[in-house]
């Protein structure tokens, strides 16, 4: 036991920067479970609602507001185009207008909120619009 306490210690006290002690704390304490779907560089733990990209800081998605289920298809489908069609289908809903622009105005707010800017940096969208839907495309 008391090995393992100094080896504990002894990679914290390796680590200067907090935001890495903090990391290494976060994936310690963080079991390894079947509830988080991945995608290269994408993940989404789907009960806390944790959505990762890259080296981003983590957004928090709620399971009961719309950015969550559109991201979980994306997800789950990860490399190949969703359909608008396909989209409703998996929620329930007519495929209008409305719900396309819906679709497309919930993508637009994950992109702000990870701090995409698609128009000045096209290589970090992860959000590739199709014109019948999207691909979630991430490296």
């Amino acid at each position: 036991m008391a090995l393992e306490n100094n080896q504990f210690k002894n990679i914290i006290n390796a680590k200067k920067n907090l935001s890495s002690v903090g990391e290494l704390i976060e994936a310690l304490a963080t079991p390894i479970t079947n509830d988080t779907l991945r995608y290269n560089s994408v993940s989404l733990n789907i009960k806390t609602g944790m959505f990762k990209y890259n080296d981003i800081k983590p957004i928090m998605l709620s399971p009961n507001h719309r950015p969550f289920p559109i991201v979980k298809i994306l997800m789950r489908d990860g490399g190949n185009e969703v359909t608008y069609e396909m989209f409703a289908k998996e929620l329930k809903a007519k495929d209008s207008f409305k719900f396309r622009e819906v679709v497309k105005s919930t993508i637009r707010d994950l992109r702000r909120r990870l701090g995409i800017n698609a128009k000045e940096h096209p290589e970090d969208n992860i959000f590739i619009p199709t014109g019948n839907g999207f691909i979630l495309h991430a490296k």
